[in-house]
């Protein structure tokens, strides 16, 4: 038995800026995806993504490196000098090694394009045509439905504890995997039909439902999503932290050699001192 890919989404990587203006965390997620007919045997291959190297975040990466020659030259033009300089110099270009070796191990990672089938329907003789969602990972394992579910309620979650949703007025949030469960479990059409006959197939998470239709509840797409949203902002953590620090010398110093420069100008001895002791 053999099911069959009929369609395919290519979910890009996210951008960096990200609309929230709805219950739902999905708007602004997609850069850019297309419909298509699955040519037979064939694989999506990272090239074939909209923007596939955007995990490796190279504009945060360039950025991070420019601001920080920035404030170098800014500084050393700056007069009066001040010793504290130095100082900032040496941290410039500790910063600047620790965002370049970061960037270097995220560019030589290897991306892995995944897989989540999320709509099936008969496809005759006991099989199924289904659906799937392609996107790219930085994790060669993949991400599980399960742990792209807890890791979306983690942050959206509103209740104290992780499973007060069982308890209140609406339950918690699932989502229909019955699809997902056949295609990886390689089923024919006939457990399918069961899962429905029976109400399996669902994957419940601890978030609390919002209202009785679950409105605030996520669909795959929205897992996918959001996970790989998280993991492109996990991956500036290192260039946020050089941009800021080195901000924050940079005012730092500045502040220093403005006052430096008006207890020079108070203090500073003229011609008129001089003949008129």
């Amino acid at each position: 038995m053999s099911n069959n890919l009929l369609t395919f989404n290519l979910m890009s990587e996210p951008s960096f800026l990200v609309d929230e203006t709805s219950d739902n965390i999905n708007d602004g997620y997609f850069t850019h995806t297309w419909w298509s007919t699955q040519p037979e045997g064939y694989t999506p291959e990272v090239e074939d993504f909209n923007n596939p190297y955007s995990l490796i975040n190279t504009y945060p990466y360039l950025f991070t490196i420019a601001f920080i020659f920035f404030s170098a030259i800014i500084t050393y033009l700056k007069k009066p000098h001040h010793p504290s300089e130095v100082v900032l110099y040496y941290i410039a270009l500790f910063y600047a090694t620790i965002s370049t070796v970061n960037y270097i191990i995220d560019y030589n990672r290897d991306l892995t394009v995944c897989d989540i089938p999320y709509q099936c329907m008969d496809g005759g003789n006991n099989t199924i045509d289904y659906s799937t969602n392609y996107y790219i990972s930085n994790d060669p394992d993949c991400y599980s439905l399960s742990y792209m579910g807890y890791d979306y309620a983690d942050n959206f979650r509103e209740e104290p504890r992780d499973w007060d949703c069982k308890t209140s007025t609406h339950g918690c949030c699932s989502i229909d995997v019955k699809c997902y469960d056949s295609i990886k479990g390689d089923y024919g059409w006939d457990i399918y039909q069961k899962m429905i006959e029976y109400d399996r197939g669902h994957m419940t998470f601890p978030l609390q439902k919002k209202d009785v239709h679950g409105s605030n509840c996520p669909e795959i797409t929205e897992l996918i999503n959001y996970k790989l949203h998280t993991e492109k902002i996990k991956g500036t953590y290192v260039y946020q932290f050089a941009t800021l620090f080195t901000a924050v010398l940079l005012i730092t110093n500045c502040v220093c050699g403005y006052f430096d420069e008006k207890v020079e100008t108070k203090y500073e001895i003229t011609d008129a001192d001089v003949n008129n002791p």
